[in-house]
């Protein structure tokens, strides 16, 4: 059989969000090259014959270089073997997705790609907190807080404080105190309501509600690394009125 690779994405989390057609791709997958984030019940799912390879990262850890991940994913394929490269989230947000699938194509590979829910939409969605909302956001903006060539990227506060809508923030805790005096700066309030959340559905969970001008000390102050989602604007007051789960 000729090998193929999927690129897909488990979503926050919960095996229950896992879309029908990654449940069938992880039953018949020969090859699970998987990260950090994706939950050891997703992984359950998996025929018990598969082979799994962990290529887990964090800000300050990498089990293995993007381009080690890319060669895995082309070596393995070429090989013969049915390959689920399996992201938490959706593999085309900030996960590097993209970048797998160009190595693959260029290479010869057959792939398909399955999306899944980003947790950028879905943390703040079990948090009681809609990205957008008649009166108080029309739209949502989605940025990663750190680059592993700049750390920080070179944002332009003035025009993310100016927009006027909700800003949700990926991998941006170690870079929280930055951002944060960069939207000031930029003309944001100080007394924007703010929240850190980790995912309810990973069984870690954590809720802080806050303003732009105190997220910094509070992330020190209780120590919340990642991995978590940073969501600032007039969304987030609603959190209480909105805590459906509570």
């Amino acid at each position: 059989m000729k090998g193929r690779v999927w690129l897909a994405g488990s979503g926050p989390g919960d095996p229950g969000l896992v879309t029908l057609r990654l449940a069938d791709v992880l039953k018949s997958a020969e090859v699970i090259v998987y990260d950090r984030l994706v939950s050891s019940e997703i992984l359950a799912m998996a025929g018990e014959k598969a082979r799994r390879i962990f290529v887990g990262k964090r800000t300050d850890s990498h089990e293995k270089s993007q381009q080690e991940i890319n060669e895995i994913l082309i070596e393995e394929a070429k090989k013969g073997y049915q390959v689920l490269r399996l992201k938490g989230g959706d593999p085309f947000v900030f996960g590097r997705g993209g970048e797998e699938l160009a190595d693959l194509l260029a290479a010869g590979i057959s792939c398909e790609v399955i999306p899944g829910i980003t947790s950028a939409i879905a943390v703040p969605e079990y948090a009681g907190i809609p990205v957008t909302f008649r009166q108080l956001s029309r739209s949502f903006h989605v940025f990663t807080g750190h680059t592993a060539e700049v750390g920080v990227p070179d944002f332009d506060y003035e025009a993310m404080a100016r927009i006027g809508g909700t800003l949700i923030f990926l991998m941006a805790t170690s870079n929280a105190a930055q951002i944060c005096q960069g939207l000031i700066k930029g003309g944001m309030r100080p007394e924007m309501p703010s929240a850190v959340l980790r995912s309810a559905l990973t069984g870690d969970e954590v809720k802080r509600i806050t303003t732009v001008q105190d997220l910094p000390a509070l992330l020190l102050r209780e120590q919340i690394g990642a991995p978590a989602v940073i969501v600032i604007g007039e969304v987030v007051s609603l959190s209480s009125e909105l805590a459906w789960r509570n």
